[in-house]
């Protein structure tokens, strides 16, 4: 079985969105890859048969709270999702980083006394007020999660740097390194990887024990820079690399497909494909 660390369902919040547009999925779009049905439907009965269909146990939702044109995804439609089906969806909670701190502490706080979570997730280098994602202005969101014991997600990629006018800069993955090690109890997630600093994420992650390499999309062989993310899995970070589809951008039944032609020893497949994720959510089963 297989659990999806980047999974957007078309809830009501994201399915009008451009991350469902047919343009945008034209952009990152790969023979062999095609359009899920699910994502043109924008069904979510479609999603989990595509779900059974390609092995995935369990989807994993990151919120998202960011700026245009990403946009917002009230954290109350991935507690409805979680609510009814909660067998087949994992939520971490999307913190908006780009308003006034006293704003991100208190919806933390809220999203946290709640329970329901398994993480938290925030996309700070799509913000002007942030030089990169390991800004000292975060510490306190970083500092909260250790505390509690969740890890968080930072999503890094040139795609979503270009579409919010932001540098590529601010997500080279070795701005990383302080925050890392000033909160070395935190697991950081860093989804997309930081693609396409392929080499300066898997450096930075073999040099630092709590960083997890979640490249979703970009571990397929066709993408430039993915035989970095492969060659690491195979040798120094077996047990934190992880699977992610990018879903609906990937097609979830071709995408694990396309992690299996690596073909990674039988221990290490399993572990990206599901036993990595599930030592980073705590879950037992």
């Amino acid at each position: 079985m297989t659990i999806d660390m980047r999974l957007r369902p078309p809830l009501p919040g994201w399915k009008n969105t451009r991350m469902f547009s047919k343009s945008s999925f034209d952009y990152l779009a790969i023979t062999g890859f095609p359009r899920p049905k699910s994502a043109q439907t924008g069904s979510i009965s479609d999603l989990l048969s595509e779900m059974d269909e390609a092995g995935v146990e369990i989807g994993v939702v990151m919120g998202r709270q960011s700026p245009a044109p990403f946009g917002q995804l009230p954290n109350s439609e991935l507690e409805g999702l979680v609510t009814q089906h909660p067998e087949r969806f994992f939520a971490w909670a999307g913190i908006d980083v780009d308003g006034p701190l006293e704003s991100s502490m208190e919806e933390l706080h809220r999203v946290l006394a709640g329970g329901l979570y398994r993480g938290i997730s925030i996309e700070p280098t799509l913000s002007p007020q942030y030089e990169h994602g390991g800004d000292t202005k975060l510490y306190p969101i970083f500092e909260l999660c250790e505390e509690k014991g969740l890890p968080i997600n930072i999503s890094m990629s040139s795609p979503l740097q270009v579409g919010s006018q932001q540098l590529l800069e601010k997500i080279r993955p070795q701005y990383l390194a302080k925050a890392s090690k000033d909160f070395p109890g935190l697991a950081f997630h860093i989804g997309h990887a930081a693609w396409p600093y392929t080499m300066e994420m898997v450096a930075l992650a073999i040099a630092c024990p709590n960083i997890w390499v979640s490249p979703d999309m970009y571990l397929i062989p066709e993408f430039p820079g993915s035989n970095d993310f492969a060659k690491a899995a195979l040798t120094f970070l077996p047990e934190r690399t992880l699977f992610g589809s990018a879903y609906p951008f990937k097609p979830l039944k071709e995408t694990v497909q396309a992690y299996k032609s690596w073909n990674f020893p039988a221990h290490i497949e399993e572990n990206v494909l599901h036993g990595n994720a599930r030592r980073l959510m705590n879950i037992h089963k």
